[in-house]
């Protein structure tokens, strides 16, 4: 636990790791997550999930390392997944044009499985 933010992290699958992130996504924050991924990729793995149920807020130095964490892990054929954003935090991913390079899946399973329900609007 590093004050307001927490990662706990496991692998999910062959190649595929899942981080759980608690609290603030921020500037403080986000130099150690890089370099856990970076680490992890050093081990084999290429697909990230990060479970996102459980932040309440992440900021621009935040968005800028799940770009950077998105761009070396397309160097290397690997993807970066999110799951399980607040209504707010998906909109400020939105906002941010980071679900244009780091898709967002409902819940764990979709997410592991990289299954994109795309819903079509009314």
């Amino acid at each position: 636990m590093m004050g307001d933010f927490d990662l706990e992290s496991e692998s999910v699958g062959p190649g595929i790791w899942l981080m759980r992130l608690s609290g603030k996504v921020s500037a403080l924050h986000t130099p150690g997550l890089r370099a856990e991924v970076e680490r992890l990729m050093g081990s084999g793995y290429k697909t990230f999930i990060f479970d996102f149920s459980t932040v309440t807020d992440i900021d621009s130095t935040g968005i800028g390392a799940f770009l950077a964490i998105a761009k070396v892990l397309s160097n290397v054929q690997g993807s970066a997944r999110i799951f399980g954003t607040t209504t707010h935090i998906k909109k400020v991913l939105e906002l941010a044009h980071l679900t244009r390079y780091i898709d967002v899946f409902p819940n764990q399973e979709d997410a592991v499985a990289n299954r994109n329900v795309l819903t079509a609007a009314l």
